[in-house]
């Protein structure tokens, strides 16, 4: 169960890095 919800956050933080870009490309 540990192992698979550290996997769940270093999924979760690539995202959130690609949520920050897309919103960047929006702003510029």
């Amino acid at each position: 169960m540990q192992m698979e919800a550290k996997d769940v956050t270093h999924h979760e933080q690539p995202k959130e890095e690609k949520n920050k870009v897309i919103n960047s490309n929006i702003l510029t």
